[in-house]
């Protein structure tokens, strides 16, 4: 009787292991900043080159997860959704596409720029709040600068902007389309300082 007994303990415990082990975990979903390299304009190519230094971004951002932000004071991490590689990189890429496009060059370069190469500008970004909330209200606040050839600071501001997410069935890639339109903004502000 015993036997049975430890058989059947041992048995229904594997089964307990074993069914523990097969829970699968919610599958990750993968977003990315947008950014749509081709102009529509008509005017022709400027000649500026532009050299956009790293972004640097506030401390909450430096993670894969994305943030929604639930009050004031309090944010939300998703452990499923999660940004496609590095926010800073997106950043970087999608400042450069962006600025290239409102000034019409495509002579932009992300630091480090190749050595020898004297440049007409370059562009500094610190990103202070990019994140949305469950109501699809994106924000974007950075301060800019916009430095000459020889690294004298030509003008600077501070970027405040919100947009409206158009809420569909996934609260995150509205928020992130709606972050990537934010960017482009900033990038037609900072354009506009280098013409």
């Amino acid at each position: 009787m015993k036997n049975i007994s430890l058989f059947l303990s041992i048995t229904l415990f594997s089964i307990l292991i074993l069914t523990g082990c097969t829970r699968t975990s919610p599958p990750t979903t993968l977003y990315s900043l947008w950014v749509d390299p081709v102009d529509s304009g008509t005017s022709e190519e400027s000649d500026v080159s532009i050299g956009i230094n790293q972004v640097v971004l506030a401390d909450y951002l430096k993670r894969s997860n994305i943030l929604v932000r639930q009050t004031d004071h309090k944010l939300n991490v998703s452990s499923t959704n999660r940004w496609a590689g590095s926010l800073e990189d997106q950043l970087n890429t999608a400042i450069a596409i962006n600025i290239g496009k409102a000034v019409k060059t495509k002579k932009i370069f992300v630091e480090p720029v190749p050595s020898g190469m004297d440049l007409s500008y370059y562009v500094s970004v610190r990103i202070v709040a990019f994140d949305g909330s469950a109501d699809g209200t994106t924000t974007l606040h950075a301060w800019w600068g916009v430095y000459d050839s020889s690294r004298q600071l030509i003008a600077h501001d501070v970027f405040s902007a919100h947009e409206q997410a158009e809420i569909g069935s996934d609260i995150y890639e509205s928020v992130v389309a709606a972050q990537s339109k934010l960017v482009e903004k900033l990038c037609i502000e900072i354009g506009a300082s280098l013409k």
